[in-house]
Formats: structure tokens, sequence, C-alpha cells
């Protein structure tokens, strides 16, 4: 079975058991955990282009990686062993079609680190890219960014976030610390983003919120060329700026900071 999966991959899924393992937790929940990870349904996920895209290719993402899980063991000694067996819980509860355990791991200890994620950004020749980073590894980015000086804009292809890491406030978190970027470093520079999918309902209404308008179409008309104008950049921070994710738990909707609070208060002596 485990011949099936991406040979970077299954060093970096290794890694995480290696980890689960160090944890205390018993022989049989750690049986349970290796069964799912490498069931049928989780290797298919894992050979997806999508989720190899996520989670494999270059040695700087075996890097990124490999630090996440020293993240994970900086949690393990704060919080304990309680705190994972609530992520592994998690992460089996809200595993589906579209996202598996490891997606789903990972979320929950987003969701409740949401404090930690820091924005890094990278000049490359000409281009600009802005990574939000979880421990090390990068959840959602902005790539390939072009300064039109011409136009007084910066263009954009789209922004992403990790799979499985929707309904998170990654979204809302990269651009308002784009905006942020542009209105101290660039006054007076719009940002247009490309491709944005006509069909994209969701994407659309996200970009409405921030207010981003419409500004044309590619020739063929399945895209959305989209535009947030300079005089409105200070009004979309002030709205949407420090804003926390919420944490559907055993069927409840928890607040991200009163399980903050919880979770400080039992935290490893």
């Amino acid at each position: 079975m485990e011949n099936k999966i991406n040979s970077k991959l299954k060093n970096k899924i290794d890694s995480l058991l290696s980890f689960i393992k160090n944890l205390g937790l018993t022989d049989y929940e750690q049986q349970v955990i290796y069964n799912e990870i490498y069931s049928n349904f989780n290797l298919e996920q894992m050979n997806s282009d999508a989720f190899r895209q996520n989670y494999t290719l270059s040695f700087e993402q075996e890097q990124e990686f490999n630090s996440f899980i020293t993240y994970l063991y900086e949690k393990y000694n704060i919080y304990g062993i309680d705190y994972f067996r609530d992520a592994i819980k998690y992460a089996f509860t809200y595993k589906d079609d579209n996202s598996n355990f490891l997606d789903q791991f990972i979320k929950f200890v987003l969701i409740t680190n949401f404090d930690d994620l820091k924005i890094d950004i990278k000049e490359e020749d000409e281009l600009i890219h802005m990574y939000v980073r979880l421990g090390g590894l990068p959840v959602s980015h902005c790539r390939s960014m072009q300064y039109n000086r011409e136009q007084q804009q910066l263009e954009c292809e789209w922004f992403h976030n990790r799979k499985g890491l929707t309904r998170t406030k990654l979204g809302s978190y990269l651009i308002v610390n784009l905006l942020k970027m542009v209105k101290e470093n660039m006054p007076g520079v719009s940002i247009i983003s490309y491709n944005v999918r006509k069909k994209n309902i969701v994407g659309l209404n996200f970009y409405n919120k921030f207010g981003f308008e419409i500004i044309d179409y590619n020739p063929d008309g399945t895209n959305y060329m989209v535009r947030i104008p300079t005089d409105k950049i200070d009004e979309c921070i002030l709205k949407n700026d420090n804003q926390y994710p919420t944490l559907l738990f055993d069927g409840k909707n928890i607040d991200y900071m009163t399980y903050k609070k919880e979770l400080n208060s039992k935290k490893s002596l």
C-alpha cells in the first residue's frame, strides 16, 4: 500500500507519524491513525495533483514541513497531550471527500493558533511573493505579483489557500496584510487580480466583501479581472483586520478567543 505514495510526501507523513508516536498515545490510538493515513481514500487523495502541489515538490518545502513538525513539538511542550487528542479527534470528525485527515489536522492547529500566523514577503527579479506561514509551513499565498509603474497598480494572478483550509479567515488575513503592505510601501497604488473564474461565486463574493470591482473580462469570457481602488484600501483594512475564525468542534461553534482562554488555562507545567 505504501509504495503508491510519492517518496517525498511519504517522508513528511513519516515525520508526522513519528511526532504522533512521541505524544504518548496508546498503541491502539497510534494504529488507528496509521490505518487512516494509509487508507485507500487517503492514498488516492495524496496522489492527486492538488494535494501534491500542497505537500510535495521542492527541497525548500521539505524544510518547511520539518519546521512545522518542530512547531508541533513546541505546542506539545506548552499544551500537552490532550490538545493533540482534540486535534486528532477533529481530523477524524471533519475529513470528507474534499479534505483528508492531514488537511483537517493542520486546520485544527491553524484555527487554534491563529495568532502565530506570520507574513513572509520574498522578491524575485521583478516579482513579489507573499506567503502566510504557520510554524514555517505556507498555508496561503499570493505569488508572482508584479508592480506596473505606468498604471500604478500591483497585479497578481490569484490568492490561494492550502487545500482543506477554507473557512479559517486565512483569505482575509492574506488580503488585509497585502493591503497594509501596499498602503505602507506603495501609496497611491491599486490592486488588480486576474483569473477570477466567472463560475466561482464563492470567490467573487469574497472579492466583493473586500471592495474589489469587476473591471474586465478575459477574451473567452470565462474569467474576470477585479480591482480594489486606492481610496477603498483604508476602509477595507479597518473593516476586516483582526478577524478570528471559529472552531466547529463536537457540533458546536467555539469562538477562537474563548478556546484560547480555556487552552491557556490547561497549559502543561
